[in-house]
């Protein structure tokens, strides 16, 4: 699967990456959002995926709203 992992700089993508490859990576992301095939999905949503129908996975950093 592919797997996009943004920042503040832009991005980095990983291709052919396995499903507990990508497990490591949104554990060591924490303050990320977690989009599988396109949808957001709660970290405890990660652990009862079926990785086999997944294709890509992108890492972002979470978006917080308000007044400056």
């Amino acid at each position: 699967m592919k797997l996009i992992i943004g920042n503040e700089t832009g991005h980095t993508v990983f291709e052919n990456i396995e499903a507990s490859e990508v497990v490591d990576q949104i554990n060591d992301h924490p303050s990320h959002w977690v989009y599988l095939n396109g949808l957001q999905v709660t970290r405890e949503q990660v652990t009862v995926t079926d990785w086999d129908s997944v294709t890509e996975v992108k890492l972002l950093p979470g978006m917080q709203g308000g007044l400056q």
